[in-house]
């Protein structure tokens, strides 16, 4: 099937992932690869107690508080800050996001020697009615950040990285509640930044709430083997 004979949703869909596979490829291979890539929103948070007094804006999911997609480190070390999109809708409309994602962008910036770029990237996606052909465009404006890192900050910058791998490969076997508490901010600075169900669970100490998974962790091991509170469980 063509591709723009697609629904509306369908396309939508597929022109973000394809924008976000072919702008990272891109620029994989530019670097010459990744050692880490992690969510641009759950990196953010781990460093929003950073963030200047005044700013005081939910992390949305689209719009100008919305955070870059990806915070990524190539193999020399260096921290690279990405956003990137993809529309069917036209070089133009592919324009006007590049200059919305500026805001996106400028929240990060990882200074010293293990700075790297931060690049706004989007693709333009043709079909076969299409008098243009598909444009990649990359832009890397200089605008002031909201929250920098330096090379002191390195192990921390490390372990917040690694924290969050570590959680989506929680959520990926199925673990969900796990993976949420450990991408969650160890400092209680990011309050004004997290989405509605995060901002409920952090009203909790951080304690009580290591102490539910521990016990649910222990009830599902006890299910598992097939024992309840009582005993056997009834279909063993």
């Amino acid at each position: 099937m063509d591709f723009a004979g697609l629904d509306p949703h369908q396309k939508g869909i597929l022109s973000d992932d394809f924008g976000v596979a072919l702008s990272t490829q891109w620029f994989f291979d530019r670097i010459g690869g990744f050692s880490d890539i992690v969510d641009g929103r759950r990196f953010m948070l781990q460093f929003a107690h950073l963030l200047p007094p005044k700013t005081k804006a939910a992390t949305a999911k689209v719009g100008p508080t919305k955070a870059p997609d990806y915070v990524i480190k190539d193999r020399s070390g260096k921290w690279h800050v990405v956003e990137c999109k993809g529309t069917q809708s036209g070089r133009a409309h592919r324009d006007k996001f590049l200059k919305d994602a500026l805001a996106q962008k400028r929240i990060i910036q990882i200074n010293g020697r293990f700075r790297g770029e931060r690049l706004a990237m989007g693709l333009a996606i043709s079909n076969e009615q299409s008098q243009t052909a598909s444009e990649l465009r990359v832009v890397d404006p200089e605008t002031d950040p909201l929250i920098s890192l330096n090379e002191q900050q390195s192990e921390e910058i490390d372990a917040a990285a690694h924290r969050i791998a570590i959680a989506r490969a929680l959520g990926v076997v199925g673990l969900g509640e796990m993976a949420v508490e450990l991408s969650l901010p160890v400092e209680s600075g990011a309050t004004d930044f997290l989405r509605p169900n995060e901002r409920l669970r952090m009203r909790s100490a951080r304690s009580d709430r290591k102490a539910l998974l521990r016990s649910k962790c222990v009830s599902a091991r006890w299910r598992d083997a097939g024992f309840t509170a009582s005993g056997l469980s009834p279909d063993r």
